[in-house]
């Protein structure tokens, strides 16, 4: 007969299907293409055309396939969904080891930081706008998975040639576009323009670019006459400005990595001319991370890496340099400056110096937000622990589950993380909640701005929710909570050789990175 925690599977089921919430199925995504992307192995499965051929444009390299991938890439295209452009703003969240981009209701992303797999439903319109998957999916979704694809970030422009590699780090406004570009046009290629990744395996230290627009400011017009035909346009961090491709505009050569051997600080200075000071070690590393905050602790493998990949980096030569002078002026300067500079590695920096950091990639979407408020529940034999940051969703989450902790098996088998969040504005579609599930993941957009996720290996649950869901305690039942029972459901049945023999199988909860 059967018992325990498979009857209260079974009644969830029943109970979603009576109110039309079935527990979704795993997508099909058939079409397969292997890339190189930052130096790791990454896999796309989709089963559009359109994204298999945008995702080929912007990776470029392609490899034979190997296994396993270092990132694992899912993009489904839902046929029924029907927005379209334009796009608003995307809004990024995350949780743990869950980070999450919302491109609109119907459109985004959940990248699974400690599987390294991500997770996409797109509508037929997205998956066609080739532009947007070049300046903006694919280039938040690298920056996303930085981490777990082991780069550093790093602010700065690049360009190089031969094979070597010269940084333009500075400040928004310090000139790292034009002068990346005036440089590709004295006979360098364009790396990248604002975002450069580093990779220190095997002991070599590489500099990787991304196939990404290049962003110029209005003013630059003035220096390059291709741009004067054209109209700037509202960027992604919302100026205006021109995003062009370098090398159809410009017509210069585009390389995707290097190794870098000098690392130069930009500078403006009001009075013409020009002047490099060569700046210590020390000095770099701090300059590298002076306006921007420490990893949190729960990323401390992380910061190893960066720690070293900043170490090598600023063993190479390292300048400041102030100028005055128009774009082509400056770049013939620091054309000359590498063809008389001879590059080479300094010795090691002390191990007691320590470095701070570059861009912090996913933990800038809020993924380490506390959640102080706990209780123990029960849905029949299988219990959750429930983790907010809000008393109204404890006791929303309390009041229709069974927190007699008497009758619950312990420790706790199953974890929902929510967080109430007054920035996820939602504005629910007639249609409901949209959702994807593959390999268990599972993502519910709830409007743009507001999302649950679920990871059936880790067993844990997470969301962010708008303070609009709870305020109507049968609302929330209804667009909140049957979901996260129908998460929690699918993950218990996800684990392979589980069978309702009516022993005790729910399993033990896999703790995530908090």
């Amino acid at each position: 007969m059967e018992q325990g925690w498979w009857i209260v599977v079974k009644s969830v089921f029943n109970w979603l299907s009576c109110r039309g919430i079935g527990l979704d199925q795993d997508v099909h995504t058939p079409l397969h293409s292997h890339h190189i992307v930052t130096g790791a192995h990454c896999v796309v499965s989709t089963n559009s055309q359109a994204i298999l051929e945008a995702a080929g444009s912007f990776f470029r390299q392609a490899v034979e396939p190997q296994s396993p991938p270092t990132l694992s890439l899912h993009f489904w295209v839902d046929p029924a969904a029907q927005n379209s452009r334009p796009w608003p703003q995307p809004f990024f969240r995350g949780l743990g080891h869950l980070a999450y981009a919302g491109f609109d209701s119907e459109n985004s992303l959940l990248l699974d930081l400690r599987r390294r797999s991500v997770l996409g439903r797109f509508s037929p319109a997205m998956a066609q706008d080739a532009d947007y998957w070049q300046r903006v999916i694919l280039p938040t979704l690298v920056g996303l998975a930085s981490d777990a694809l082991g780069v550093t970030v790093i602010h700065s422009a690049c360009v190089e040639r031969n094979g070597v590699g010269l940084l333009l780090a500075g400040e928004s406004g310090a000139g790292k576009s034009t002068l990346s570009l005036a440089m590709a046009q004295c006979g360098f290629a364009f790396l990248s323009d604002d975002w450069t990744y580093l990779s220190h395996a095997g002991g070599q230290l590489v500099a990787w670019g991304l196939v990404t627009p290049l962003k110029l400011l209005p003013h630059a017009a003035k220096y390059f006459p291709e741009l004067r035909s054209r109209e700037p346009d509202v960027s992604l961090n919302g100026e205006r400005a021109y995003e062009v491709d370098p090398e159809q505009v410009f017509g210069v050569r585009r390389s995707l990595r290097c190794e870098p051997h000098w690392l130069v600080f930009l500078e403006r200075q009001d009075k013409p001319g020009h002047t490099f000071v060569r700046m210590p070690p020390q000095a770099a590393a701090m300059r590298l991370g002076s306006a921007l905050e420490r990893l949190p602790r729960e990323l401390s493998r992380l910061r190893e890496t960066q720690k070293t990949t900043i170490r090598s980096l600023v063993e190479r030569e390292c300048w400041v340099f102030r100028y005055g002078e128009n774009p082509g002026a400056v770049a013939q300067a620091l054309d000359r400056f590498c063809a008389v500079s001879r590059p080479k590695v300094r010795r090691r920096i002390a191990a007691k110096h320590r470095p701070l950091f570059v861009r912090r990639a996913a933990s800038l979407i809020r993924r380490f937000t506390p959640t102080p408020l706990v209780a123990d529940l029960g849905a029949g034999e299988c219990a959750i622990r429930l983790e907010a940051n809000s008393p109204t969703i404890l006791r929303l989450v309390g009041n229709a589950l069974n927190r007699d902790q008497r009758n619950q098996p312990s420790p706790p088998r199953f974890l929902w993380r929510l967080i109430s969040d007054h920035d996820a504005g939602v504005h629910l579609p007639p249609s409901g909640f949209s959702s994807v599930s593959a390999d268990g993941m599972q993502v519910v957009n709830m409007g743009q701005r507001g999302f649950m996720a679920m990871d059936a290996d880790a067993r844990c649950a997470v969301g962010f929710l708008a303070k609009e869901l709870l305020r109507d305690g049968q609302r929330f039942e209804k667009l909140v909570l049957a979901r996260l029972l129908s998460l929690t459901a699918m993950a218990i049945r996800w684990k392979p050789g589980q069978s309702p023999n009516g022993k005790d199988e729910c399993p033990g909860l896999v703790e995530s990175t908090r």
